[in-house]
């Protein structure tokens, strides 16, 4: 794959998708929010977490999970 990209890692985040995809919309759905003010909120979450997880190595890809969508105020 090219940039070093393992293929393995690749099909999982593409087949990932459809979870992140269902996560938005629920969010979205449940707060009232637009899917994109829902989509922007679980980006921020992930990167909070990535950057929570390794302190001075910056954001990281996070895997999709229902735990990193967060409540829209």
């Amino acid at each position: 794959m090219a940039d070093g990209v393992d293929p393995s890692q690749f099909e999982a985040r593409v087949r990932g998708i459809g979870t992140t995809l269902t996560a938005v919309f629920a969010t979205a759905r449940d707060t009232g929010a637009t899917p994109l003010a829902a989509a922007e909120a679980i980006a921020q979450a992930r990167i909070a977490a990535a950057t929570a997880a390794a302190p001075g190595k910056g954001p990281s890809a996070v895997g999709d999970s229902d735990s990193d969508v967060p409540h829209l105020g």
